[in-house]
């Protein structure tokens, strides 16, 4: 009979495990001393977890993930191994997947990969899964200089058009966000029925989109200016505080800069209150520049100072 495979992601592991690791891919029970030193070493600095694959309850597969100490944005993969009688199962894809999803709720960027040249089956399914070689860059402090270095962003956010049945979620999140966005109060009836009816006229100069972990809805990007001839703006993004800095941001800048690519635009454009530090750092890191400083009135009703940002496009 066909034993269930499963795969388990597991932060602390135990010792029995770390044993069975250890037994299972150096042949030696004694090792389990290296997966304890990873576990100290990153839990104590940065992150990491370990993906399982088990056969009922024996240990055929594992990889270590590991976030950079030295810059929290990237993270490592390696240890992966499976053992020989479970091979062209596709194990290693699915431990691989598993955890791709999991780093990238956990606010990866970058995902490195690190594989000796004549590891052909790894290089060939890390290209399968849309790793591309890059040039060599240290990890920390590993040593792997002999290794070809791939990289990969997760793609863990996803991006959709919002419609009117979706307004509630666009102002749940500006509510758990309304000091930053300085609405004063708390959301009210009537601007659920203003975005509800923003959603449902379809204005063409402007384009409302929900930001997505997987069915979560987990922010809001709204894009105007579609009818200007060169420019266009990115005039509101929003992120449910649970899931800042991680990486949502991103993926909504970059979203926005190929719609507006896709227009034929030459140029984005942002603004946001200068007090609203989190919002001009995550410009500034997608590589917009100042383009002036003004003053307008918030939605508070309180004049404060603005900052428009610029990126050129094309």
């Amino acid at each position: 009979m066909e034993k269930i495979i499963t795969i388990s992601v597991s932060d602390y592991l135990s010792f029995e495990l770390a044993e069975k690791i250890s037994a299972a891919q150096w042949h030696s029970a004694d090792w389990r001393g290296r997966i304890v030193r990873f576990l100290y070493d990153y839990k104590s600095e940065s992150d990491i977890f370990n993906v399982v694959a088990f056969a009922e309850d024996k240990i055929i597969g594992r990889v270590q993930c590991i976030q950079s100490i030295e810059d929290h944005r990237i993270w490592c993969v390696g240890d992966l191994f499976v053992i020989p009688e479970y091979h062209r199962r596709h194990i290693a894809e699915k431990m691989l997947n598993t955890a791709l999803e999991t780093m990238g709720g956990r606010g990866c960027r970058i995902v490195r990969s690190y594989i000796e040249p004549d590891n052909l089956p790894s290089l060939g399914l890390h290209k399968k899964l849309g790793f591309q070689e890059a040039e060599y860059t240290r990890f920390d402090g590993l040593i792997n200089e002999d290794d070809i270095m791939l990289e990969r962003k997760p793609r863990f956010f996803t991006v959709a058009p919002a419609d009117e049945e979706e307004a509630i979620y666009i102002c749940e999140c500006c509510e758990k966000n309304a000091e930053s966005l300085h609405f004063g109060e708390a959301v009210s009836p009537e601007f659920y029925r203003n975005i509800k009816k923003m959603l449902s006229d379809r204005d063409p100069d402007e384009a409302n989109f929900l930001i997505y972990i997987g069915a979560f809805p987990c922010g809001w990007l709204k894009l105007n200016g579609l009818e200007n001839a060169e420019s266009a703006w990115i005039s509101m993004l929003v992120i449910e505080p649970k899931f800042h800095r991680m990486g949502a941001g991103f993926a909504a800048v970059e979203y926005a800069e190929n719609f507006f690519r896709s227009l034929n635009k030459r140029k984005a454009c942002i603004r946001t209150t200068e007090d609203n530090i989190a919002a001009r750092g995550l410009y500034e890191s997608c590589g917009y520049a100042v383009k002036k400083t003004l003053e307008d009135t918030a939605a508070d009703g309180v004049q404060r100072k603005w900052t428009v940002f610029e990126k050129e496009l094309i």
